[in-house]
This record gives structure tokens, C-alpha cells and sequence, in this order.
């Protein structure tokens, strides 16, 4: 019988490498300048903001770094349609920001995407998980 690892966080955990991390920590400083520049000038000077638009691009950039092959596997992580809307969320929090100006929710809104993606990847099912 052949026994096969459930996807999820400890699963990923394990296989993280260095490389993942240095992933997170280079995209991470470009998703805040684009989630910055499409929330507009409403933000500036405003701390909230500032913490909530840098949470949104670490989460971002670990969900982008999931991407990358894990170290157990040569398995593509691209393997199915569901396992790329992921990363599409990514961008599409940027779209999120850049709507309706002076609404305070869209960034909550945008970190809930980019926090909904992430989990997606670390605990997709078969058909979406990052293998």
C-alpha cells in the first residue's frame, strides 16, 4: 500500500527551503509598492494602512514563493487551473485597492484575498494542492 503525505502547512513546512524564504523576502518590498501605488494617495501618512498594505505583501509574496518547485519533488506547482487562481489573487488585490477611494474596507478586503490564497495553497486537495 502506498501512503501518500496529506497537503497542508506542516506538510509544506517541511519541504520549505532557503530559496522560499528568499523568495518571500525580494517580492515582498515590489507587491508593497504596487499595492501602495494602486491604493492612491488616500494611505499616505496613514500608519494603519501602512501595516495592513505590508502584511498584504508578505502574505502575497509567500503565496507566490509557494510556486516555486519544493525540494522533495520535482512536481510542477502549476498543475491545475485552481492551483494558479491562487496566484491570480495575488494581482487581483492590487485591482482591489485600486477601487472605490476613501473605502477603508477594500484594504481589509485585499488582505483577506491574498489570506485566502495562501491557505489555498498550503491546504488545497488534490486537485489544487502544491504537491
Amino acid at each position: 500500500m502506498i501512503t501518500v503525505a496529506r497537503p497542508g502547512p506542516a506538510a509544506w513546512l517541511r519541504a520549505r527551503s532557503g530559496r522560499h524564504t528568499v523568495a518571500t523576502l525580494v517580492i515582498a518590498p515590489g507587491l508593497f509598492w504596487i499595492y501602495s501605488s494602486a491604493a492612491g494617495p488616500t494611505i499616505s501618512g496613514d500608519p494603519a494602512w501602512a501595516v495592513l498594505l505590508g502584511l498584504t505583501a508578505v502574505i502575497g509574496a509567500a503565496t507566490v514563493a509557494t510556486y516555486l518547485p519544493r525540494r522533495v519533488t520535482a512536481d510542477a506547482s502549476l498543475g491545475s487551473p485552481c492551483a494558479t487562481l491562487a496566484g491570480a489573487h495575488v494581482l487581483l488585490a492590487a485591482v482591489m485597492l485600486s477601487t472605490g477611494p476613501h473605502v477603508p474596507m477594500r484594504g481589509v478586503l485585499a488582505f483577506g484575498m491574498v489570506l485566502l490564497a495562501l491557505i489555498q495553497r498550503l491546504n488545497g486537495t488534490a486537485s489544487c494542492s502544491i504537491r
